[in-house]
């Protein structure tokens, strides 16, 4: 309300100087030119509250509109902090679980198979890792245990036959060692065979 008033005293003020001007100025071509410029300081009296809201709306859209970009920018890379800092978390956890699945098994594999676990590496879809039941697939890399007694016997060398036009497959005997090992970690972590995957350390799937 005050500023109404405010506005209503301005603009009567105005006319009021004006009006006294237009009396005190000659009659002349140069008293157009007066009453042009103080029509149109009046137009803007009239017209400046208008002009103010306007104004006043602009500011503020611009306002939060540079407030709304940095409230996206920041949850974007707080979005981006919490998914490293959960992957980090999954792949700690991940490794952890292998450690605790070699070791139940380690000491046997060598002992039965005469071959070393020298890597377990585990695949999980799921977000939450509660327990074994979340692991898709497990690789299991191992090779020949160096402290088998049997390693220490030379045997005499046998003649090698090298045909190279018949193409390079892994025999029948390491197959079936990779199925036997494959079957007994199986039974040992209580993870489906399926999800086991084996392979000699510097050597293929089978």
């Amino acid at each position: 309300m005050d500023m109404f008033m405010d506005w209503i005293t301005n603009i009567i003020v105005f006319i009021l100087i004006a009006t006294v001007i237009d009396l005190i100025l000659p009659s002349s071509s140069f008293n157009k030119y007066v009453k042009f410029v103080t029509s149109l300081l009046l137009l803007l009296m009239i017209i400046s509250p208008v002009l103010k809201i306007f104004n006043s709306d602009i500011e503020t859209a611009i306002e939060n509109m540079i407030f709304n970009d940095r409230k996206n920018s920041s949850e974007s890379l707080l979005d981006e902090k919490k998914i490293e800092i959960l992957e980090s978390q999954r792949a700690y956890i991940l490794e952890q679980m292998a450690v605790q699945l070699e070791r139940q098994v380690a000491k046997d594999v060598k002992e039965k198979y005469g071959v070393e676990i020298s890597g377990i590496s585990l695949e999980s879809n799921d977000k939450e890792l509660k327990d074994y039941n979340s692991i898709s697939k497990v690789s299991v890399t191992y090779k020949e245990s160096t402290s088998n007694g049997t390693k220490d016997i030379v045997e005499e060398v046998s003649p090698v036959s090298i045909n190279v036009s018949k193409p390079i497959t892994v025999s029948e005997n390491h197959q079936t060692n990779n199925k036997e090992i494959a079957t007994y970690l199986s039974k040992s972590w209580g993870i489906s065979k399926v999800k086991i995957s084996i392979k000699e350390e510097g050597g293929v799937n089978p």
